[in-house]
């Protein structure tokens, strides 16, 4: 098994989150995986990270993402199937709020599309 296969939940997390600027390459069995993130979804993946490796001492995985401080804006692609309501849910909001802060982008909330990046307003 690669490390990507291994650690194919890390990288589908660091999506679903809108880990920004999200990379994930693999070199003679070695993930790496870098992008930025809110502190607390960084925390997600390395507490994901330790179900996978609990000993965290594998050594086939370089975890590059670092912590944008709070300062970067959190974002999310749409994939197949959301909604702003499940999509709220995940981020611990109201679809209504993240609506008002994506107006921009999204003129009505009933019609977002896979691939479609959306602003994730902070808690």
């Amino acid at each position: 098994m690669s490390a990507t296969e291994k650690y194919r939940a890390l990288i589908d997390m660091a999506h679903q989150h809108g880990v920004a600027d999200f990379s994930a390459s693999e070199d003679d069995g070695v993930l790496t995986l870098s992008g930025s993130t809110t502190a607390g979804i960084k925390q997600k993946l390395l507490d994901a990270w330790q179900i996978i490796d609990p000993s965290l001492s594998a050594g086939d995985l370089v975890f590059a993402i670092t912590d944008d401080g709070g300062s970067g804006e959190q974002t999310y692609t749409v994939e197949a199937g959301d909604t702003l309501s499940k999509i709220a849910a995940r981020y611990g909001t109201t679809w209504q709020k993240l609506h008002e802060y994506n107006r921009d982008t999204i003129k009505n909330p009933d019609l977002i599309y896979p691939g479609q990046v959306i602003k994730i307003p902070s808690a």
